[in-house]
């Protein structure tokens, strides 16, 4: 990871910080401000990917799928502006799901870690299962949007908690043969 990799992991953990305290501290409306939030960050990173797809990817390899990802990014952001801020039931769905599958993304990425030797792969598991958990009890509760708010800026919380303590950690070189 070099530096701007670095500072970007660590401004993307206080973003994941600062909206996990939001939807603790103010939950009565709390999800459209992490839907805006939400949206804003996958619509962006949706322009960017398609701006990169016309000025440098078009002609590589594994350009296609940069387009793709960059449609499929700029579609979820815009479902996040539009369709999200009407209604609580879609929009907790829709933000639990994102937690959901970000703490399976941990602990794929944590087995992965611990085959190729990274020491950091018990915590980034850990935080896996506790997103996976925080989830699935987020649906239960889902009735309770208060609890249900708190739990899911608790799940926002813990991922940016992680992601800024791994950002300080030194990375090990893989050298493949």
């Amino acid at each position: 990871m070099n530096k701007l990799q670095k500072i970007m992991t660590i401004l993307k953990s206080l973003l994941m910080i600062g909206v996990g305290l939001i939807t603790m501290l103010v939950p009565e409306r709390s999800y459209v401000i992490v839907a805006i939030i939400i949206g804003v960050v996958i619509t962006l990173a949706g322009i960017k990917n398609i701006i990169y797809y016309f000025t440098s990817a078009k002609h590589m390899v594994g350009g296609g799928k940069i387009i793709i990802n960059g449609i499929i990014l700029l579609d979820f952001g815009l479902l996040s502006f539009f369709i999200l801020m009407r209604s609580y039931l879609i929009a907790m769905l829709y933000l639990i799901g994102i937690l959901m599958v970000l703490g399976a993304i941990d602990i794929v990425r944590s087995l992965e870690n611990k085959k190729n030797g990274n020491s950091l792969w018990m915590m980034r598991l850990i935080k896996g299962l506790l997103c996976l958990g925080i989830g699935v009890i987020c649906i239960i509760f889902i009735n309770d949007s208060e609890l249900a708010l708190f739990l899911f800026g608790v799940g926002w919380v813990i991922s940016g908690i992680e992601g800024f303590i791994s950002s300080f950690h030194k990375n090990a070189v893989l050298y493949v043969q």
